[in-house]
C-alpha cells in the first residue's frame, strides 16, 4: 500500500461464510470511519436520548421499533452523505458548482430523514401524552 496515495491493492475475492465475514469487518470499518464524523456521534447522542425519552414516557413496541427503524434509516443516509463527501473530495478537490450540488444533495438525504424521525418522535409522543 503507497501510503501516499491511499493506494492499495484489492484484496482477495470470499465466499461463502468467509464472503459474510469479510463484509462484516468491511461493515465495521465503515463504521468506525463514520465514528469520526461529528454529525454521527451527534445523531448517535440524539438517537439514544430519543429512544430513552419514550421509553421512559411510556410509548408502545410499535413506537419504539418504528422509530429505531427510523434512526437505522438516518445512520445508513449518514454513511452515504459521507462517501458522497469523500468521493467529490477525491474526484474534485478543487471548488465545482457540480461537486457542490451532489454534497447539498446528500445534506437534503439527512435532513429529510432527520425531520422524519422528528415527525415520528412527535407523534409517538403526543399518543403518549394524549392516550
Amino acid at each position: 500500500m503507497s501510503t501516499e496515495t491511499g493506494f492499495r491493492s484489492a484484496p482477495a475475492k470470499q465466499a461463502g461464510l468467509r464472503h459474510l465475514a469479510s463484509a462484516l469487518c468491511y461493515s465495521m470499518g465503515g463504521l468506525r470511519r463514520l465514528m469520526s464524523e461529528t454529525a454521527f456521534r451527534h445523531e448517535l447522542l440524539c438517537a439514544a436520548a430519543l429512544l430513552g425519552l419514550l421509553a421512559w414516557t411510556g410509548a408502545g413496541a410499535g413506537a419504539l421499533l418504528g422509530q429505531f427503524v427510523l434512526l437505522c434509516c438516518l445512520f445508513a443516509f449518514e454513511a452515504v452523505n459521507t462517501a458522497i463527501e469523500l468521493l467529490v473530495d477525491r474526484v474534485s478537490p478543487e471548488f465545482s458548482v457540480f461537486a457542490q450540488q451532489a454534497k447539498d444533495l446528500g445534506s437534503f438525504a439527512v435532513l429529510a430523514i432527520i425531520s422524519g424521525n422528528i415527525v415520528w418522535a412527535g407523534v409517538a409522543l403526543w399518543g403518549v401524552v394524549a392516550g
